[in-house]
């Protein structure tokens, strides 16, 4: 069973899911450069681990943006009409 969706909700959910893209990638640089500067290991890898994390996260809310992006949207009844003529 397929499941469709109105654009505007869509676009809404696209928004937000690339919002989330854009948060997780600032935050992952950052935690990057702390990486670089911070002396003590533990730290480096406390911050590794949750670089990684951010990027699962990451490429969930890529693959949901490709979904979103392919979901079905009603026809409009310009549309079925047209089909019909």
């Amino acid at each position: 069973m397929t499941q469709s969706f109105r654009r505007e909700q869509i676009a809404v959910q696209v928004a937000d899911y690339r919002s989330i893209v854009s948060r997780a990638s600032d935050l992952q640089c950052s935690l990057y450069g702390m990486v670089s500067t911070s002396p003590d290991a533990h730290i480096k890898m406390l911050v590794l681990q949750a670089a990684e994390a951010i990027d699962l996260v990451r490429d969930l809310a890529e693959d949901r943006v490709r979904a979103l992006l392919d979901a079905p949207t009603p026809v409009s009844n310009d549309q079925q009409q047209e089909a019909a003529a």
